[in-house]
């Protein structure tokens, strides 16, 4: 089977957005975070559903607590009864933005849920080397985010113009960012830990940008709501 230079970049990329987040403070970031602090206690969401398509539409988010994590991008999280949301939200539409969300909630493993053209799960245990932990493409059990999508005509436009490397956000549908719903199913407790990668034509931005795949020190804690009736 012939596979395609489209075909051939998505690969590469979901490749290296499986190690967007590097351990031993190898990372990079565009901005500094703004929480006031790393504990965070998430809020309860008034029912306002989010439609996991990548546009934050009006009212999806505003029942959530939201900061800027680097000069181009906000993380919203919000939670009900039966999931935990989480937005990256970039200032500007874009077409292909790379994401991955670490959770643990015992601090001796982890999951990875990854976003780009398409989902991906994995998982680990620290002190981790993530070429060392466990992924798989197309697996998504118990949550679900938005993919990358290329849009036909505009991928043949820009293979009649040479494939120019620098044009190949263009070829995929503008959004705003990354939506994930993850069933509190797959999570224990009602503390976690979470550290969220992203990588967009701009650049690589983590958050917290000190955290690693060492440890969970420098993660963000996440406090999720009570019964929510």
């Amino acid at each position: 089977m012939k596979i395609s230079r489209t075909t051939t970049l998505l690969i590469s990329t979901m490749i290296f957005a499986v190690g967007l987040l590097a351990p031993s403070g190898q990372t990079s970031n565009s901005g500094s975070s703004s929480a006031d602090s790393r504990t965070i206690r998430v809020p309860a969401g008034n029912g306002k559903i989010v439609a996991l398509d990548g546009i934050f539409s009006k009212g999806e988010w505003e029942d959530a607590l939201s900061f800027p994590i680097s000069d181009r991008h906000e993380i919203y999280l919000k939670a009900d009864s039966e999931d935990l949301f989480v937005g990256l939200k970039s200032a500007l539409p874009l077409g292909l933005m790379l994401s991955e969300i670490h959770v643990t909630s015992n601090e001796k493993v982890f999951i990875k849920l990854h976003s780009s053209a398409r989902l991906g799960e994995g998982s680990g245990a620290f002190p981790s080397d993530f070429r060392q932990s466990k992924f798989g493409v197309d697996n998504a059990q118990d949550w679900e985010a938005n993919v990358d999508v290329m849009e036909k005509i505009k991928e043949e436009e820009w293979i009649a113009q040479g494939r120019p490397t620098e044009k190949y956000d263009d070829i995929f549908k503008k959004k705003d960012g990354k939506e994930y719903r993850i069933s509190l199913k797959k999570l224990a407790g009602s503390r976690l830990r979470m550290i969220a990668g992203l990588r967009d034509s701009k650049g690589t931005v983590n958050f917290p940008r000190d955290g690693t795949l060492e440890n969970c020190d420098n993660w963000l804690e996440l406090i999720l709501p009570g019964p929510i009736k």
